[in-house]
């Protein structure tokens, strides 16, 4: 859980200051695979084992499936997730 805990801070550090103003290249391509990564969280050992073994249009359903979880979860810890993304407002934009 402390993985997910740390890439969930990241990935709403990136989507909050995607919002305050457009990111460079390199922020945005960090802050995708960021939401790679969690989205691996969302997946059984099985599933990341087995990606590399399908075809693209699979690991694409694979990857999306990873990332249905992942907003089922967001759905079920809304106290969590605001919990998060408060504290990294902080960081980000103190006093705001």
């Amino acid at each position: 859980m402390s993985d997910l805990l740390t890439l969930l801070k990241v990935l709403y550090a990136c989507n909050l200051t995607a919002e305050q103003a457009p990111v460079s290249q390199a922020q945005a391509l960090f802050c995708v695979n960021t939401l790679e990564a969690v989205k691996m969280q969302f997946l059984t050992e099985n599933e990341v084992s087995a990606l590399q073994e399908l075809q693209p249009s699979e690991q694409i359903e694979v990857r999306l499936r990873g990332y249905r979880r992942f907003k089922l979860w967001e759905a079920d810890n809304p106290t969590l997730v605001r919990q998060i993304q408060r504290e990294q407002k902080q960081k980000l934009f103190p006093g705001s």
